[in-house]
């Protein structure tokens, strides 16, 4: 079964990172995309993959970015399960192109 998870990686605080995305399956395989997705480090938690609980942030951007994290791993799985010898690179294209 395979599952993806968004991360961020950056080593600035206080400047917008692009979400990320890697995809695992079973047979120890990893696939990696770079959304267009932004959000500042300090306001990404981790651990449930979305805004902070607790931020202050304007009405509209909270649900339009969890939407779009979740929209994403889906349209990644989606993909993922019906095309064979996938990699990052297809991934990131096939993505582009929907």
């Amino acid at each position: 079964m395979a599952t993806v998870t968004a991360f961020i990686r950056t080593g600035k605080r206080d400047k917008e990172a692009n979400i990320r995305f890697r995809s695992q399956n079973g047979k120890g395989k990893q696939l990696f995309h770079k959304s267009e997705l932004t959000i500042r480090p300090d306001l990404w938690d981790d651990k449930r993959q979305q805004y902070k609980a607790k931020c202050i942030i304007p009405a509209d951007k909270r649900p339009r970015l969890n939407m779009g994290v979740i929209k994403r791993k889906e349209l990644i799985l989606s993909i993922a399960s019906v095309t064979p010898d996938l990699t990052s690179e297809k991934l990131h294209k096939l993505i582009w192109n929907r």
